[in-house]
């Protein structure tokens, strides 16, 4: 369960990153980056996604847990 608490502590870090990286886009190639941005909002929403889901998991075990001690 710690484990999972410091993989979503990650993921949220990795996302903030991300966002702010992927943020600046230079000059060259504008064409491609209708597409780069387009796989980064993709990329960035299954982050998302990968983190709702592993907080659910990790309120679920703490409910099971509680409830067999």
């Amino acid at each position: 369960m710690v484990l999972n608490i410091g993989l979503i502590i990650m993921d949220i870090l990795w996302c903030l990153t991300m966002r702010s990286v992927w943020a600046n886009k230079p000059l060259k190639n504008e064409a491609a980056w209708k597409a780069f941005d387009n796989i980064r909002s993709f990329t960035l929403f299954l982050s998302s996604v990968n983190i709702v889901l592993k907080a659910v998991a990790v309120v679920f075990l703490v409910f099971l847990k509680s409830k067999k001690i």
